[in-house]
């Protein structure tokens, strides 16, 4: 990050001299020249409000005799541009912490007891470190989000920040006994302990390394001997070939990716290592930097107080420089610089980037530099533009790509501007042209110079931005309340409608919310109709974007809940009135407890499965009567829960036909609850008080026919009652006057066969038919061949054959079968005794083929009978 051919300073004229013959202005050239000794770009802002907690005994942790923290939102990777501000009052137990923004402008102010130390994580939250172990997660705002204790009974004497791969946020602690104990994630907190070493005194120096698959070490230095030590992983003495002897290391600090690690000696010297603890370069500092913290200033540099308004920054290769101000100063640390802060200003400091030294650098050689002259005179109209871009046509690719990265680098929009114009030109003259990286720089570019303005005060940087992605930057905008600028963004960058305006649409709708719910807590009046309408106007040009909040809920909060949450129960149903997802709406109106507009929604929508949903939530939330007054108002609800309750509770259901005076649902249940209620002769007025029910309902609606039916079968239980003294009468159906005619007939109770044929009015046929299987099931073949001879039969002897057939008499079956008039008859005769060949004789010999081939067809799988049976049907066709 150091030229080769010198330094420079941002506040400068920028020169490219040229080698190549062309002008040189020599005035610009010495007095750049005269400010050699700045060796590091510099950026101030002015901080506006920040004077009133500004005292003299400010100071950065670790500095003795001190009673204010400072803590810029920089550590490492938080390039997040929010300060906290700890100032110990008069009685020395209660910090009053301020955070605010570079620019000045307070965010919130808190009491905090017993701090040991102020830390930012990634995502932008103010962690607090307390000295007995206490941790609190506190938002930009000042609202608390997470607070927990590491361990009982602890004292912290020391501590730091880590930051993951993953993007998470750790801490390690070392407390008073010597123990250290570590969080991969302050978030989502799960403490674990290294393991201790046998030493009673505690580590010199000790901190969290990172490696690149994102594993976490803990190395600590006792004296010259340095442990490495990993979760769950026994501690590891290091060989180490560089260490120094004789006095101790005092402290150890990596830069920003853990790919550099600065140890300080008490002898006053510094060693910079790779991550692989090779050794890269020493560096003596003077006795008065010893008190002050070491920073890194990028990974090339390391920035340490010489005294209280005094700053030295020091190379890797031990080119040093001091910044001295007016008043006292705290500094913190970026990725890329460092911060320092005065009385009334924020000052950006880095070493100059490799790009502008390339460009803008003193005689440089580079393409990009002799692109950028070019540039600047074509703008000028002198000559030698042609000549310069000659020089360089077959590295334009590189000259365009480094004034372009230059451009970036720079704070200044005047010569942004200039270097820009430069690799605009660089790039109308490539063959391939691919405009998509101009235009993005570009982008990057305006939207950094505006959120630079102190009123936003995000002096972001070009290498900051880069890892802090857009996306983060709105988060961060998000946090600061900035919803214009967050949405302004987002449009401008591009950035997908549902990652971009509408998560800001929907965080400001939850701040406003919040605001609601402190004017409430208040006393003030709030005009919720007025504040739904405001927010659904912000919505109502983005569709997408719903009130009930699936589609944001999975990263944010929904909106209507929230309302739920912050006790605002009227705004939220304002809120879903606005939905119109029906589904979503349903859902947010059985978690606000709105079970009847939910249940008529859910009707009225046509949607059987919202329906379910709605009476599923009923059945678990709600006692039965509740149900049964909310679905009685809605048909479609109620048909839905009657299907429910047939199965889990029928009683239940009848109460319900009943209560809404549905006769024909009251008759169907009564019937079905009749047919499953066994006989049982003590106990027969059951089952005919609830036929008489049954009855009574289809006499409601009118239906004569069933109610005839039904007073017939009352009437038959209640002769089947006065029948129970019959011996052998176990097995019967009483319910079932077939069953009952069957019985009587087979056991000669010509009484009883006479009663039902009166009381239910049977015809002669069916008491023939019945009387047929009657005498055949109780083997009475006298009575069955008596019955044959009479003279009155309404039919012919078929049902005889069958009836025997059924029971196994083949041979009285084959008297009848000879008394059968019909050939078809005949010959299912036959088949009933299992007698094809002779079926099939029989319908020879009366031309039935079709009869014939019916029978060989049922029999072709009984090889002899289908033999035969193929003769027959073969000497048929011949003849």
């Amino acid at each position: 990050l150091f030229s080769k051919t010198g330094f420079l300073i941002e506040k400068s004229t920028h020169l490219a001299s040229s080698p190549y013959g062309g002008p040189v202005e020599k005035n610009r050239e010495m007095n750049l020249m005269k400010e050699i000794l700045a060796i590091l770009l510099e950026r101030k802002l002015p901080r506006t409000n920040i004077q009133e907690e500004w005292s003299e005994n400010m100071c950065v942790k670790n500095m003795h005799n001190f009673n204010l923290f400072l803590k810029s939102c920089s550590d490492g990777l938080e390039i997040y541009q929010q300060t906290a501000i700890a100032n110990l009052n008069s009685s020395g137990s209660l910090w009053t912490l301020v955070i605010c923004t570079c620019s000045g402008y307070i965010l919130s102010t808190l009491k905090v007891a017993n701090l040991s130390e102020l830390y930012w994580t990634r995502c932008h939250r103010l962690v607090i470190v307390g000295k007995i172990g206490q941790i609190f997660v506190y938002s930009p705002r000042g609202k608390l989000l997470n607070q927990f204790a590491i361990d009982k009974d602890l004292k912290v004497i020391d501590s730091r920040i880590f930051y993951g791969i993953m993007g998470n946020t750790g801490l390690a602690v070392l407390t008073e006994n010597g123990h250290i104990f570590a969080l991969n994630s302050v978030i989502e907190a799960v403490p674990w302990r290294i393991r201790d070493i046998s030493r009673a005194d505690r580590p010199s120096a000790w901190t969290v390394l990172l490696s690149t698959s994102g594993q976490t070490t803990i190395l600590l230095i006792y004296g010259d001997d340095f442990y490495a030590a990993m979760q769950g992983v026994a501690l590891l003495l290091l060989n180490i070939s560089w260490k120094l002897s004789g006095g101790e290391y005092i402290e150890v600090v990596p830069n920003w990716d853990y790919t550099r690690i600065a140890f300080v000696h008490s002898s006053g010297l510094v060693q910079l290592v790779n991550s692989d603890l090779t050794l890269i370069s020493t560096i003596v500092l003077s006795s008065t930097s010893f008190s002050s913290k070491l920073l890194w200033c990028g990974s090339n540099a390391i920035a340490v107080m010489e005294t209280q308004n005094s700053l030295k920054i020091i190379s890797s290769s031990s080119v040093a420089h001091v910044f001295d101000y007016t008043s006292d100063i705290r500094i913190d640390t970026e990725l890329d610089g460092i911060k320092v802060f005065t009385r009334n200003e924020l000052i950006f400091i880095s070493c100059v980037p490799d790009e502008l030294v390339d460009v803008i650098g003193i005689a440089s050689t580079e393409a990009g530099a002799i692109l950028y002259e070019a540039s600047q005179k074509l703008e000028k109209g002198t000559p030698g533009v042609y000549e310069y871009l000659n020089l360089i046509e077959d590295n334009m690719d590189k000259a365009y790509q480094q004034c372009l990265i230059a451009a970036a680098h720079q704070f200044s929009p005047e010569s942004q501007k200039k270097l820009l114009k430069a690799a605009s030109l660089g790039k109308s003259l490539l063959r391939r042209q691919d405009t998509s990286q101009f235009v993005d720089i570009c982008r990057v570019i305006r939207v950094l110079n505006f959120i630079r303005q102190p009123h936003i005060g995000f002096s972001l940087s070009f290498p900051q931005s880069s890892e802090l992605k857009m996306r983060t930057l709105i988060d961060r905008l998000i946090d600061m309340e900035h919803w214009p600028l967050a949405i302004s963004i987002c449009d401008y960058m591009k950035i997908p409608i549902r990652d971009g305006v509408h998560r800001v649409l929907a965080h400001w709708a939850v701040n406003k919310i919040e605001k609601v719910k402190m004017d409430k807590e208040s006393g003030k009046d709030c005009d919720f109709p007025t504040l739904t309408e405001l927010i659904a106007n912000k919505f109502a040009n983005h569709p997408e974007v719903s009130f009930a909040g699936n589609g944001l809920i999975v990263i944010f909060s929904d909106v209507a809940m929230k309302a739920v949450e912050a006790g605002l129960n009227e705004m939220a149903e304002l809120l879903l009135e606005k939905e119109t997802r029906l589904n979503r709406q349903v859902e947010m109106l059985l978690k606000l407890n709105k079970v009847d507009k939910a249940l008529a929604k859910a009707a009225k929508s046509q949607q059987p499965d919202l329906l379910h949903i709605v009476l599923s939530h009923l059945k678990r939330t709600q006692k039965k009567e509740i149900i049964d007054h909310l679905v009685l108002k809605l048909p479609q609800a109620m048909c839905l829960y009657q299907d429910y309750l047939r199965e889990e509770a029928p009683p239940h259901v009848y109460a319900l036909y009943v209560q809404k005076d549905d006769f024909i649902r009251q008759a169907i249940y009564l019937l079905d609850e009749s047919e499953i209620t066994p006989w049982n002769p003590f106990e027969i007025k059951d089952k005919t008080d609830i036929l008489s029910k049954a009855k009574k309902c289809l006499q409601n609606i009118k239906d004569c026919g069933s109610v005839q039916i039904l007073a017939e079968a009352i009437n038959f239980f209640h002769l089947c009652e006065n029948w129970n003294s019959k011996v052998d009468c176990e097995n019967v159906d009483r319910t079932s006057v077939r069953s009952v005619f069957i019985w009587a007939a087979g056991n000669n109770d010509d009484y009883l066969v006479e009663q039902l044929k009166k009381s239910f009015k049977l015809s002669e046929k069916q008491c023939v038919f019945w009387k047929i299987e009657a005498y055949a099931s109780y083997k009475k073949w006298n009575h069955l061949d008596a019955l044959s001879l009479s003279k009155k039969l309404p039919f012919g002897f078929m049902p005889f054959v069958e009836a025997c057939a059924r029971y196994g008499e083949h041979q009285i079956c084959e008297n009848y079968i000879s008394k059968l008039s019909s050939a078809e008859e005949i010959v299912e005769g036959w088949l009933l005794i299992e007698q094809p060949v002779k079926a099939a004789n029989y319908a020879a010999s009366k031309n039935m083929v079709t009869s014939v081939e019916k029978i060989y067809s049922r029999y072709r799988m009984e090889k002899e009978i289908s033999l035969a049976i193929e003769k027959i049907l073969l000497s048929l066709k011949m003849g």
